[in-house]
Order: structure tokens, then C-alpha cells, then sequence
């Protein structure tokens, strides 16, 4: 399988086309007149396997749909259509220079789906690099953005055990015609069982690392799964509707020029369901408040302000996360319209002691090390 990339389409009678990696690094853009589907497929077909092709419209072109079926695969396009200042925004963040409108639509869709699903791909090449897995990137993402799969684990099982069954079932397919080719052919597979020998190899030992593991984390994920998709169909569900979450949009606005930050409750972390909420209601700048601290690193890259925690911080995950983690006995949150609120004033007052504290276990720290 070749490295997996998203595609940003704009069609028309100019077609713009960009081609982006699962980090999110522009591999190909152009414009192009009177461009044929099939050699837009071939030139894609250049640079990877398609993952995501993405359109910067709402509601989805049919040109860009029946791109995404050709190639097999997952379309994406945003809750509302782009404006131009937000296409400019994201073009200029990634430092990428455009010739045409036609050139910034098609990059600006890529680089909006990259956003949406970029704590997948980090976190997946996280948990393969670490298992020394990474060769399998490719078919593990694509099991995971094609929801084919419930999580990592389950997308890494898969694809080991059809790596394995081909490992086993795999025969040789030339003939043998004389004595002396049969001596050929013998050492030819006496190298081939080596390398098949190597492959089961990788195959048990990661096996038997999840063994030690797999009856605790499979019951803990179900657990967990099932709370955060129960509660992700509920709070979809709240904000499912244009006009609901146009509504809750002008509220959080109201909220905060009356001095109050309105609080995004989520019961625990979860992939899927913090992507479709950054696409309703863009996390960048927001207040998270969570039951649970489990997992908060999936929030990173997101541009939260903060992360407030009911239950009692795991100073370990502090070291996991790019954004500063608060307890919520150290806060007062107040309800305001119908909606949690932390007042503003009252959180940056928290957040900079917050900080001052890690400074002086910082240089604490520093100093036992010094001595």
C-alpha cells in the first residue's frame, strides 16, 4: 500500500488540485484547464493512496463525490462553507504560497480535513512508532478513518493477522522442471521461510506484549467507549442542527463580552467525537471541562485554552499535554443563561498561579538534579 495522502479538490472548468501527507506537508498543487477525471486520478495517483478528498463547500460538489468514489475514498467538507478570509488564515498558518483562487480552495479544503483528523494520525503513528510497528501505518489509518475498526488496537490486530494469514497461506507459483532447477528452488525457499520466519516473529512478539495487556485494556475500553459514544450521540445530537449551533455560537459571544468563559463539557476524551465538535464549534481558544483526565493529550493540537478536571490530576499526564490542566476545586463555575461559565478574570487568575507553581517544582527539580 503506498503512504496514504489527502487531497483537497476544487472543481470547474479550472480544476484546483493539492495533495497533502498525514503530517500535513504539501507534496503537490496546481491549477488546470479542461483537466479529464482521469488524469486528475492519475496525477494523485502519483503521490500516494487517497485517503480523504476534501472540498472547502457545503454541500459537497458532485464532481468532488464522484473523485472520491473512483478512488475509494472518504469524502470530507466543512460544516459551512469557507470563507475567504478563513481559507487565507489557514494557507498563511501552513506558510504556502498560492497562485490562483483556484489553487487556495483546493489547498485550503486539504489543510481543513488535515485539522479535523490530526490527532488521529499522531496519535496512531505514536502508538505504532512505539511498537516498532510503523511499517503498517498505511493500513492501520485507513482501517481507523474508515471507521472499519473501534480503535487502535483492534485496526493493529487486524492487520497483523492478515499479514500473518498471508505469512502461511502464501505459496510458491513457479514450476519446477528439472532436477537441477529443484536445487535452485529449494534454496529460493529455504530464503524465503527465513523472511517468513522474521515476519512471524514480529507478529509473537508483539502478540505476546499485548497479551500482558489485553484483557485489562480491553475491558477498560469498552468501558470507556461506550460512556464517551453514549455520550457523544447526546451531545451530537444537541448540536446537530445549523440553527442550534448558530444559536449557541451568539450565546457563547454574549457570555464572553459579559466577562464569562462558557465551558465545552465533554464526559472524557474521545477521537471522534472531539473532531466533530472542533468542526461545529472550533475548540481554538476554549474551555474544556471533563469528568475524567484520561486521555486529555487527544486534545492536543487543538489551541484549547485549558482543560478543567473534575476528578483528582494525574501529574504524569501533565508532562502529555500542550495546554494547562485544572481542577475543578480550584475554580468557581457558575451556570449563566442556562450554560456553565467560569468568570475571566477568575481564570487567568488561576491558570498564571497554576503556572508559577510548575516554575518553582521546575527549578526545584533542577536544583536536585544540580546536586
Amino acid at each position: 500500500m503506498k503512504r496514504p495522502v489527502i487531497v483537497g479538490f476544487d472543481p470547474g472548468a479550472t480544476i484546483g488540485l493539492a495533495v497533502i501527507n498525514t503530517d500535513g506537508e504539501l507534496l503537490f498543487l496546481t491549477s488546470k484547464t479542461g483537466a479529464k477525471r482521469g488524469e486528475i486520478i492519475n496525477i494523485i495517483a502519483e503521490y500516494g493512496d487517497p485517503l480523504i478528498i476534501a472540498s472547502d463547500r457545503r454541500p459537497l460538489p458532485k464532481n468532488v463525490e464522484r473523485l472520491a468514489k473512483s478512488m475509494n475514498a472518504k469524502t470530507y467538507y466543512p460544516f459551512e462553507s469557507l470563507s475567504t478570509i478563513e481559507k487565507s488564515q489557514l494557507i498563511k498558518k501552513y506558510g504556502i504560497k498560492t497562485k490562483n483562487n483556484h489553487e487556495r480552495d483546493a489547498l485550503a479544503a486539504a489543510l481543513k480535513a488535515y485539522k479535523s483528523y490530526s490527532s488521529i494520525f499522531r496519535k496512531t503513528k505514536n502508538t505504532l512508532g512505539s511498537l516498532g510497528l510503523i511499517e503498517i501505518y498505511p493500513h492501520v489509518i485507513s482501517k481507523l478513518i474508515f471507521q472499519e475498526v473501534e480503535n487502535i488496537n483492534e485496526a493493529i490486530d487486524e492487520v497483523l493477522n492478515n499479514k500473518l494469514e498471508r505469512v502461511v497461506t502464501e505459496e510458491p507459483k513457479q514450476t519446477l522442471k528439472t532436477d537441477e532447477n529443484l536445487l535452485k528452488k529449494i534454496e529460493e525457499l529455504k530464503e524465503m521461510l527465513k523472511n517468513k520466519e522474521k515476519d512471524i516473529l514480529i507478529i509473537q512478539k508483539f502478540n505476546e506484549r499485548l497479551k500482558k495487556e489485553k484483557a485489562e485494556m480491553e475491558s477498560k475500553l469498552l468501558e470507556l467507549e461506550k460512556k464517551s459514544f453514549d455520550k457523544s450521540e447526546e451531545r451530537i445530537a444537541d448540536i446537530s442542527s445549523k440553527d442550534e449551533i448558530i444559536k449557541k455560537l451568539k450565546l457563547f459571544r454574549r457570555l464572553e463580552k459579559s466577562g464569562f468563559l462558557p465551558l465545552i463539557e465533554m464526559k472524557r476524551a474521545n477521537i471522534n467525537f472531539i473532531c466533530s465538535l472542533n468542526n461545529y464549534l472550533d475548540l481554538k481558544d476554549r474551555v474544556v471541562l471533563l469528568e475524567s483526565g484520561d486521555d486529555l493529550q487527544l486534545l492536543n493540537g487543538y489551541e484549547i485554552r485549558a482543560a478543567i478536571v473534575k476528578e483528582r490530576i494525574n501529574e504524569e499526564i501533565l508532562k502529555t499535554v500542550d495546554f494547562p490542566i485544572i481542577s475543578e476545586r480550584n475554580v468557581s463555575i457558575k451556570i449563566v443563561e442556562g450554560y456553565k461559565v467560569i468568570e475571566e478574570k477568575e481564570f487567568e487568575d488561576v491558570v498564571k498561579n497554576a503556572k508559577k507553581i510548575g516554575l518553582i517544582k521546575w527549578l526545584e527539580e533542577y536544583k536536585k538534579r544540580k546536586h
